[in-house]
């Protein structure tokens, strides 16, 4: 994967090169690069648990996505400020998995870490920009069509038991096993429905750009893009010692979902992005 992506850069800044060298007289070409760092909206709002979300405290819980995204535009209609634009995207996404003794709600025994790396491909987007204040602010309106390439399409997470040490004469260990899967459709219990699974997905984003010097621009904006779904199954396993035991007075096993079509646990965010950065605009200004 990794020489595919180098190979793909290495031919869009190719690509780049011979298209700026074909016009050096008007701003029709401009590059851009940008680090953004986005959370889930789900995180602005209070949980408000109800009979069938009372549960979801125990599923896997979104953290951020954070990501440098290298952008070209050309310009295609020099009275309208329209642009079309293609770009490559490195990012990473974290989320969590809390593991709870179960019977003793205070007793949160460990988080499943998942860390998942990715390529973004903006196969192509169109932009429209309003200069202000004779070209020192720009504000850029844009929607992307972007596809996702994961580092890989399964990952697992699994721990041998781990002892947790209780005040007194208890104690408890613990052991997990968490699978996620990604780039693929899996049956769910959490009304996420084929329709809402894409491989390809719209990022919409408001950009202004403030002139530090000719041609040179500080950029500042936000992103939105919606249902970015991933699909898990985990299990794990806790051993209680009382009364200074040495074998398990009572053990919890938490055996995942079971269902006719193997169902998985199942993560959609819609994220909201801040970014920055710089972009250039090539050629002289009419």
């Amino acid at each position: 994967m990794g020489g595919l992506i180098r190979l793909i850069m290495k031919k869009f800044l190719t690509l780049s090169i011979i298209l700026l060298a074909l016009n050096s007289v008007s701003q029709k070409h401009e590059i851009g690069i940008n680090y953004r760092y986005g959370v889930p909206t789900q995180n602005f709002k209070i949980f408000e648990p109800d009979g069938i979300t009372r549960y979801h405290y125990l599923e896997a819980r979104s953290v951020s996505d954070f990501g440098i995204i290298f952008k070209y535009k050309y310009k295609i209609w020099e009275r309208a400020g329209i642009y079309i634009s293609g770009g490559l995207e490195y990012s990473k996404s974290k989320h969590y998995q809390p593991i709870y003794a179960i019977g003793n709600a205070s007793m949160h025994l460990d988080n499943i870490v998942i860390n998942k790396s990715r390529y973004t491909l903006n196969w192509f987007g169109i932009h429209k920009q309003f200069n202000l204040f004779e070209n020192k602010l720009i504000v850029d309106l844009g929607c992307d069509v972007v596809d996702k390439f994961y580092s890989s399409k399964i990952d697992n997470y699994s721990s041998d038991y781990i002892k947790n040490t209780n005040p007194g004469d208890q104690w408890i260990d613990y052991s997990y096993n968490l699978t996620a899967h990604y780039d693929e459709y899996y049956e769910n219990n959490f009304h996420i429905d084929g329709s809402n699974f894409k491989y390809v997905f719209l990022d919409w984003s408001l950009q202004l750009k403030f002139l530090l010097k000719q041609n040179l621009y500080f950029d500042f904006g936000f992103n939105y893009t919606r249902n970015n779904i991933f699909f898990y199954d985990y299990t794990y396993s806790v051993r209680y010692y009382i009364g200074g035991s040495t074998t398990p007075t009572n053990v919890y096993n938490h055996g995942g979902l079971t269902g006719l079509f193997d169902p998985k646990y199942a993560v959609r965010d819609h994220y909201l992005y801040m970014h920055f950065g710089m972009s250039y605009k090539f050629g002289k200004k009419k």
